[in-house]
C-alpha cells in the first residue's frame, strides 16, 4: 500500500498506537506490541509474532473491554474502511490497487513510527534527501556533521555542507533535514 495514503486512512478513523514496542522475530522479521488508540483513546491492544499471518487484538489494561467487545470494535474499523477508495500501489515492479485493512493500517503506523526513528539517527550524519521510500544520506569519510565539525572546524565544515547543499539543490533533490542544517549554519 501507499503508505502515505494509509496513514491519512489511519487518521480518517481515528486510530494511532501508543506504547509501541518493536522486537526482531522469526528469521529476523520485525514484530510489535502496541495499544491501539481511536481518537485519542486506547481501546484494545495489537500484537504481531512475526511468524506470518494476520495481527492479534485483544483487551488493553487500560479499555476494560472483552475479547467480544475488542472483536466488535475491530469488525466496525474493518466496516468502516471498506467504504474508503482503493489506492494504488507498487509490489514487486507492478502496479496493484488495493484497499487498506486494519492490519494494513497498524502496520503502515509501525513503519512510519520505525520510519521516524531511522530519520531521527540520520538526520545529523549528514545531508538527508528524499528517495523513493525513504531517504537516502550525503556524508563524509570523517564520520556525522559533528565530526565533521570536530575535524575541519566550523567555517570550513558549513562550506562543505553549503557546497553538497547548492548541487542538490540544483539537481532538485528534497533536502530533508533543512532544520538541523540550519542549526549549524547552513543557508537555504
Amino acid at each position: 500500500m501507499s503508505i502515505k495514503n494509509t496513514i491519512e486512512n489511519a487518521n480518517k478513523i481515528g486510530v494511532t498506537l501508543k506504547n509501541i514496542k518493536t522486537f526482531e522475530g522469526h528469521d529476523t522479521i520485525p514484530g510489535f506490541n502496541a495499544d491501539v488508540c481511536i481518537d485519542g483513546k486506547v481501546v484494545f491492544h495489537a500484537y504481531d509474532s512475526a511468524h506470518g499471518g494476520c495481527y492479534e487484538y485483544t483487551p488493553a489494561r487500560e479499555s476494560k473491554l472483552k475479547h467480544n467487545e475488542v472483536w466488535k470494535v475491530t469488525q466496525e474499523l474493518e466496516d468502516k474502511l471498506k467504504t474508503f477508495p482503493k489506492h494504488k500501489t507498487t509490489l514487486g515492479g507492478r502496479e496493484y490497487e488495493m484497499r487498506d485493512s486494519l492490519d494494513c493500517i497498524i502496520g503502515g503506523l509501525i513503519s512510519e513510527y520505525e520510519y521516524q526513528k531511522t530519520f531521527k539517527k540520520d538526520s545529523k550524519k549528514g545531508v538527508l534527501f528524499e528517495v523513493e521510500g525513504g531517504h537516502s544520506i550525503v556524508s563524509w569519510k570523517v564520520g556525522n556533521i559533528a565530526k565533521l565539525i570536530k575535524v575541519f572546524g566550523i567555517q570550513k565544515a558549513k562550506e562543505m555542507i553549503q557546497t553538497q547543499v547548492r548541487v542538490m539543490e540544483m539537481e532538485k533533490k528534497v533536502i530533508l533535514n533543512k532544520e538541523y542544517l540550519m542549526s549549524v549554519g547552513v543557508t537555504f
